[in-house]
């Protein structure tokens, strides 16, 4: 997440600066084994009493130690939201497993209830319709189905097919725009499939 990312940041920013005060404070350390007097490098001989240089005294031991410190915190705050991150997925993978688990049962238990398998399909960008359902009834020719879409207003509007718009036609008008009951519609189709079923 975006906090990852920054303690990330931060963390290679910091073990960059740690390696510039490492280079720097060992270029101080080198130079305690050269020849005082600079013979064969073209150097000029430092002054007595000469005061060591500020950038050398800055890059002295107080400041790595506490550099070195901040870094090993930054990296065990990665590392411990690294692995709350890890534990929160496995934990949203659990939880869409039993969710997708239990789904099926429900769909089941009604295709075996009432008769019809039901899919749900949302469409966020649809402004007067909230989702549609889509009825597959049992023992109906392949491709047969009902569709009824969930309004805004909480009404459920019977969506024209071809089965409702042929065989179907007149129970659609008596059911459902006159008598204003879905239930009835689909309990008659029901039975009508099973009488069809057992007369076969």
């Amino acid at each position: 997440d975006a906090r990852v990312e920054r303690l990330e940041s931060e963390n290679a920013a910091l073990a960059q600066s740690l390696a510039r005060l490492e280079a720097v404070a060992c270029g101080a350390g080198g130079g305690d084994g050269e020849d005082p007097q600079g013979e064969g490098r073209g150097r000029r001989p430092a002054a007595p009493g000469a005061a060591a240089s500020p950038s050398h005294a800055a890059a002295a031991s107080p400041q790595r130690p506490g550099a070195a410190l901040r870094l090993a915190q930054l990296e065990g705050e990665v590392s411990l939201l690294r692995r709350r991150a890890n534990e929160l997925q496995k934990a949203n993978d659990r939880l869409q497993q039993v969710f997708r688990r239990q789904i099926t049962q429900f769909r089941e238990a009604v295709y075996l209830l009432f008769g019809y398998r039901v899919e749900m399909m949302t469409d966020p960008s649809a402004r007067e319709i909230r989702a549609r359902f889509v009825l597959r009834p049992q023992h109906e020719d392949e491709g047969a189905e009902l569709v009824f879409d969930l309004l805004r207003s909480g009404v459920l509007a019977l969506v024209p097919t071809a089965l409702t718009t042929g065989r179907l036609a007149q129970e659609a008008a008596t059911f459902v725009d006159r008598f204003r009951s879905i239930p009835a519609f689909t309990a008659n189709l029901t039975l009508e499939n099973f009488q069809r079923q057992t007369q076969s």
